[in-house]
């Protein structure tokens, strides 16, 4: 057994590692081609005919599917293809609050966008009075509450992480 970094993932072999790299190009790919298109789609062509903060909240779970790709899917991918972890320290403690606050965010806009639903469905007469500045202000807030344990992670023991 080696004593390098090559058992990264706990793969041993390198058609295994090839096969991780297929599959993360795939997963990072895709990702980037649906989150581009609904971004696009959303405010450059008004293409989903939802709910004005319906949208807001898709919109900002595209966002956050692009942070989670660019801190966990590509960066695992380069680790792969560089058989260990390339980026240095600095990134590394990047890596892990972009992932951690991007999940946490991901989660919490889901249950926003369940919420909203529900009362759109509940109080229709007040559906229209739903602002799109409030739901930026409802993101705003998840995703600051998402970068609060992280970030205080790093800060209290940044080697642990």
């Amino acid at each position: 057994m080696r004593s390098d970094n090559y058992t990264l993932y706990g793969i041993h072999e390198a058609s295994d590692r090839y096969l991780l790299m297929g599959y993360f190009s795939l997963i990072s790919l895709s990702s980037l081609i649906g989150d581009s298109l609904i971004l696009v789609g959303s405010l450059h062509y008004n293409a989903i005919k939802q709910n004005k903060v319906l949208v807001v909240f898709i919109q900002y779970l595209a966002v956050a599917n692009f942070v989670m790709n660019f801190s966990s899917v590509m960066p695992g991918l380069a680790s792969l293809a560089a058989d260990g972890w390339i980026f240095g320290d600095i990134f590394c403690y990047f890596n892990y609050i972009a992932y951690t606050t991007g999940s946490q965010a991901i989660n919490i806009l889901t249950a926003s966008l369940a919420l909203s639903k529900l009362l759109t469905v509940q109080y229709p007469l007040r559906a229209p009075s739903f602002t799109r500045r409030a739901a930026h202000w409802a993101t705003l807030g998840s995703w600051l509450y998402s970068s609060i344990f992280p970030l205080a992670a790093v800060l209290k023991d940044k080697h642990g992480v």
